[in-house]
């Protein structure tokens, strides 16, 4: 099964490839800094903390130069990298979570770390053309991160302050109440008819509550900080040093370059997703949260289980590692802990037969997966039936082929990798490969799923390829070299052009991210609500459009008015900081708080999104006039929510209060006029 690795002057390679970690620690630094500053740019005249933009790039400092320090230090540690980088993520938002002093305790560990790198990188060596081929390609991955990044209605430089707006995706509103939940009541729930314990997957929301906790942001701005200068680089990096570790058991007599795994990186992870493949959903937290984590274990346990050279006891940190990522993974994106499991799986049976080694790890990590899926999947609320129509048949094959169309790519240049590979790597990364698709596609064959969930199962693969395809696109310029000068010039030739094409499929998605970006501005910085108000590409475009012809750039020279929300918001935290956990708020059926949030969903998890006050009866007043999908999961699941309901009276809110363990209520009347809101004391 294993591939064997090569021992030639191994020493030598672990502190090269130790080096070469360093250098892509150093790059998804730098992208974290850029990120935080566009942050305060895109910010100007916005609520924008100090430590909003600073705790995400101190974070992972922490996270990236930690272990690659530590691995500079000795041979063979390279390989556990990504492992101790996780523990590290996790410490740092622990540490956080307890306040001002062990922020300050992170910071200085930031700053240690980063001194000790720069002196452990030495003075850079770099000739003109190769520093101005670290510069574009700097620019490159910097602009297309920033673009899907301002260009979508999730978690982008501004979703706070269009949360205030009343218009953020529903979906993150929900994963915003599940965060203040957690961080004020310590389970989740999305608080719209009291606690009612909310299965999904909320590890992301965990760290934002942690990270809201610790900072006094409310949730949103903790997204934010978490996501653009945290997450998105540490995409690159995990994406780079897993097709480091990876490459080095492919390939042993292959050296793999920092630029050439940060180009391989930047390609897979950022350009293909742009150019009209979108296998992975990057825009997604608990999905970018779970596909980062997975590339920084994955690598290694593909390492240990083809080190030929290692005894019979190397598999076995593989297999901890494998059977913990079962529950880290489907935590934070219950899909992906599926289709992880079932890779699992077939490693064990793939090394063990149907011996004993294969039911211990089987049974193990079911027994794992078995916390997460109950945890995480409301059977209720979810709406699966089994054997029901298939997604293919509901939503044809068009949008799983772009999925898979970049593991499919990874399969075939692996097969076509006949010479200067370690053969047993390459079928256990081909088959590998081919179960994830396989495993992916079985919850599409074999149920149906509300909204075409089914497809996000299929996404587990595109984060799996990602450091593949990236160590087979990074060792194509040492073949390359090697190939006479007319077939050389032919295959730059063609890498050129593959570039061209993919930035020529991405123009479109970058044309609507544009307008997508004007549209929310104009909003925000004029306060004129029919912008950004339909959510769907017509709407965005013509808004977009709209904004760019009245206002041009100058839309960010207006001061940028109040929101609609704003007074509500206010009320709410100052009602939170002086009733506690014992408050909980009731939204009047004739309020004029309703036409504020626009998404379904959104309207009745606002309250508990933006201030952690729980709802009383805060279901929507007609059912039918506004269709809910993920807020359902809150109070019991599809049709447990009343068609209609009616305003009621004072003694029976206090009732319902008492029922579900509160004392106050604040009956809110109007959205603007604070004058009209009451405090209704429950003894």
């Amino acid at each position: 099964m294993a591939g064997t690795i090569s021992s030639t002057t191994e020493s030598a390679l672990h502190t090269e490839n130790a080096r070469t970690t360093l250098q892509l620690a150093f790059f998804a630094i730098c992208l974290s800094l850029a990120q935080a500053a566009f942050i305060v740019v895109f910010r100007t005249g916005l609520p924008t903390p100090v430590l909003s933009y600073t705790i995400g790039p101190a974070i992972l400092v922490c996270t990236v130069l930690g272990p690659t320090l530590w691995a500079l230090r000795a041979p063979g540690r390279v390989k556990w990298v990504g492992p101790l980088a996780i523990v590290a993520f996790l410490a740092s938002f622990i540490l956080v979570a307890f306040g001002i002093v062990l922020q300050l305790l992170v910071f200085a560990a930031a700053l240690f770390l980063l001194g000790a790198a720069l002196r452990a990188i030495g003075r850079p060596t770099l000739s003109p053309g190769r520093a101005a081929l670290w510069l574009a390609l700097f620019l490159a991955v910097l602009a297309i991160s920033t673009i899907q990044i301002a260009g979508i209605k999730y978690v982008n430089y501004v979703a706070d302050q269009l949360a205030l707006a009343g218009r953020t995706d529903g979906d993150m509103l929900m994963h915003a109440a599940i965060a203040n939940a957690i961080r004020y009541f310590h389970f989740p729930s999305t608080g719209i008819d009291g606690l009612n314990f909310t299965r999904y997957h909320f590890g992301g929301d965990v760290l934002t509550a942690l990270l809201s906790r610790g900072t006094g942001f409310d949730v949103v701005l903790s997204m934010i900080a978490v996501k653009i200068p945290l997450l998105v680089p540490l995409m690159s990096f995990a994406a780079g040093w897993g097709a480091l570790v990876i490459g080095r058991t492919l390939m042993p007599q292959r050296r793999l370059g920092a630029l050439a795994l940060a180009t391989g990186s930047g390609v897979t992870a950022f350009l293909l997703e742009s150019a009209l493949v979108g296998n992975l959903s990057s825009y997604s937290d608990p999905l970018l949260l779970s596909g980062v984590l997975m590339m920084l274990s994955a690598p290694t346990i593909i390492r240990l289980l083809n080190d030929g050279a290692g005894g019979p006891g190397a598999a076995r940190p593989a297999w901890w590692l494998a059977v913990l990522g079962v529950f880290l993974f489907g935590i934070t994106k219950i899909s992906n802990g599926f289709v992880w499991c079932g890779l699992v799986g077939y490693w064990a049976l793939r090394r063990y037969g149907l011996g004993k080694g294969f039911w211990a790890v089987s049974i193990a990590a079911g027994i794992v997966f078995i916390p997460a899926y109950l945890l995480t999947v409301d059977q209720e609320g979810a709406r699966t039936i089994l054997f029901g129509t298939p997604y293919f048949v509901e939503r044809g094959f068009g949008k799983p082929l772009l999925v898979y169309a970049q593991p499919l790519a990874a399969i075939l240049c692996l097969v076509l990798l006949t010479r200067d590979v370690a053969r047993g790597t390459r079928r256990f990364l081909i088959e590998s490969l081919a179960i994830a698709i396989l495993v992916g596609m079985l919850p599409g064959l074999l149920m149906w799923i509300d909204g075409g969930d089914a497809l996000q199962f299929m996404l587990m693969a595109g984060w799996f390829t990602l450091p593949i395809l990236t160590a087979v696109l990074a060792g194509l310029p040492g073949r390359i070299a090697a190939w006479p000068a007319p077939r050389r010039r032919l295959a730059w030739a063609g890498a050129v052009l593959a570039v061209v094409a993919c930035v020529g499929l991405g123009a479109s998605d970058v044309r609507l991210k544009f307008n997508i970006f004007m549209a929310y501005n104009a909003l925000l910085h004029t306060g004129d609500r029919s912008y950004y108000d339909q959510d769907n590409r017509k709407g965005w475009r013509e808004d977009g459009r709209r904004a760019w012809e009245t206002y041009g750039f100058g839309v960010f020279q207006l001061p940028p008015p109040p929101q609609a929300g704003k007074s509500l918001v206010d009320a709410l935290r100052a009602y939170k900081a002086e009733a506690g956990n014992a408050g909980a708020a009731y939204l009047a059926v004739d309020s004029d708080y309703w036409p504020l949030v626009s998404d379904c969903d959104g309207k009745v998890t606002f309250p508990m999104s933006m201030a952690g006050v729980p709802a009383i009866y805060g279901y929507l007043p007609v059912q039918s006039a506004c269709p809910q999908q993920f807020s359902l999961r809150g109070y019991g699941g599809w049709g447990a929510a009343p068609e209609t309901r009616s305003d009621i009276s004072d003694e029976e809110i206090c009732g319902r209060a008492r029922e579900k363990g509160f004392s106050v209520v604040l009956r809110i009347d109007s959205l603007a006029d604070r004058s009209r809101d009451r405090k209704i004391t429950c003894p």
